[in-house]
């Protein structure tokens, strides 16, 4: 099979990138692989061309009929990659899996193993697409439009996550790969780009009058590039609203020392269903904040909306609240993103109501008693005095049941397609068991 394999990367001229690429080529012609290195021209800043990145691949992709192996330019082939292709045995693409991460950077889009599929094609269509689209609007632009590509076929198509020795992180003048290697990442964008947003985030100019409100739980300073925990969820949830042109987002926080999760960097289950518990007085917060008559999409930190969200908010013309709730097939309303009305049908009515019917589900007054249940409870049994709508469930969706109609995205529950493979985790430090100075050096002998 290694025969077969296109190794594929892309840079700018006049970057270090093009120094990179050519790197990169001679590191995998120690071992027989070709490497097509396209040069993408220059779109504006690093952003923009790591969001074009995948438009160029993909003609690559559609001519080759063997397996392809998409590097970033700054990457290196250490060891031969016959072990590594075994991986597409039971799986159409690999890459770097990081589950505890925020959407954009939950997996890695500088190594990507895949072979022909119409799945696979279908993925790397909607990342070009996607890609090109939002790179303005994004600080991981194209490893988001990635993961949304999967996300949104993952019905067809099947995963792999990579053991780090098949994608070991080594910023530029940091620590060696451990000695078992195959491909490093010297991650040169961390000299490359001088900050961690697009210099100008520009957001689409805003389509209806609706706030959009997360609620969220109080936390320590965010990091400079925030990719894990509350701090970069809430830093995605921010890039997507704005890419839909959403109104200026802001913040309900659980008040320090009212919840066991103030604090936290990320939530545990326990503090989750703390946060559930306090919706209701969210909720009631948000109405005496907000003029009556205000219509706002509340939802969740730790959501991303993929399709334009106003045309969920739209339903508040025919009604008080909208929740995405599919009553027949049983269960309970999506509470991850709902849209209401601010008035006294919402605050007087369904609020003390819902509070009441969580004390009745839950006699010893627990945090953890479901909003969601409490919430379907009362609008079973409400009649003509509330105003009130659903729409189909999937259009508020987590991982592993996302699809193509889904607007709202909570980022919570594995990812369905890679459930097909039981693959390792990527993560650990590694290894020092190769001075870093030594490394670089090796690295440059193979190149000239």
């Amino acid at each position: 099979m290694s025969r077969e394999l296109l190794i594929v990367c892309t840079f700018t001229r006049g970057t270090p990138y093009a120094e990179e690429a050519r790197r990169l080529t001679a590191s995998a012609a120690r071992f027989g692989y070709a490497v097509r290195a396209i040069d993408i021209p220059d779109q504006g800043n690093w952003w923009q061309n790591a969001g074009a990145k995948m438009g160029r691949v993909l003609g690559e992709f559609r001519r080759h009929e063997g397996p392809l192996l998409f590097l970033d330019a700054d990457c290196r082939v250490l060891r031969p990659l016959d072990e590594m292709l075994r991986l597409l045995d039971d799986a159409d693409m690999a890459m770097t899996l990081r589950a505890d991460h925020c959407f954009t950077a939950m997996v890695n889009s500088g190594v990507v193993l895949m072979r022909k599929s119409p799945g696979v094609l279908a993925v790397l269509e909607h990342w070009a697409t996607a890609g090109i689209r939002f790179a303005r609007c994004h600080r991981f632009a194209d490893q988001g439009a990635l993961l949304e590509g999967i996300v949104l076929n993952q019905h067809r198509v099947r995963c792999r996550a990579l053991a780090e020795k098949y994608h070991s992180m080594v910023p530029l003048g940091g620590d060696a790969p451990a000695v078992d290697c195959v491909i490093a990442h010297l991650k040169a964008s961390r000299v490359a780009r001088t900050s961690s947003m697009p210099p100008g985030i520009e957001r689409a100019e805003t389509r209806s009058p609706v706030e959009h409100v997360a609620l969220r739980p109080m936390i320590a300073e965010p990091r400079p590039i925030p990719i894990e925990g509350v701090d970069g969820q809430q830093r995605d949830f921010v890039e997507y609203a704005g890419r839909w042109g959403a109104a200026a987002s802001w913040w309900l926080e659980v008040p320090a020392g009212d919840s066991p999760i103030a604090g936290d960097k990320c939530l545990t289950e326990a503090n989750r269903k703390a946060l559930d518990g306090w919706r209701v007085k969210a909720l009631a917060t948000l109405c005496q904040r907000l003029p009556v008559g205000t219509r706002v999409m509340v939802s969740d930190f730790d959501v991303v909306y993929l399709q334009d969200p106003h045309e969920f908010a739209q339903r508040l013309d025919e009604a008080d609240l909208v929740v995405a709730w599919d009553r027949a097939s049983g269960g309970h309303p999506a509470t991850a993103t709902m849209a209401l009305c601010v008035g006294p049908s919402i605050s007087q009515f369904l609020l003390p109501r819902v509070a009441a019917e969580s004390e009745r589900l839950s006699p010893q007054g627990s945090a953890v008693a479901s909003f969601a249940a409490a919430l379907g409870c009362v609008l079973d049994s409400t009649g003509d005095e509330f105003a009130w709508t659903a729409v189909p469930r999937e259009l508020v969706a987590n991982l592993a049941t996302a699809g193509p109609r889904t607007v709202s995205l909570c980022v919570r529950a594995p990812l369905r397609a890679f459930h097909h493979v039981n693959a390792p985790h990527y993560g650990g430090a590694n290894s020092a068991a190769m001075g870093g100075h030594g490394f670089h050096a090796e690295l440059d002998n193979q190149a000239t």
